[in-house]
């Protein structure tokens, strides 16, 4: 019972932890993308 028990709470902690990644990579694309967008837009009017 308790090793099950510890296995569930660590694949639990372990999806947690991958979620919070995935959270943090996908905010870090989100944001790229936008300054990259932004320099675009910054280069073209300049050009």
């Amino acid at each position: 019972m308790f090793v099950c028990f510890d296995v569930s709470v660590l694949s639990l902690q372990v999806k947690n932890e991958t979620l919070i990644r995935l959270k943090q990579l996908i905010i870090v694309l989100y944001s790229s993308q936008y300054l990259l967008w932004s320099l675009l837009v910054i280069t073209e009017q300049f050009l």
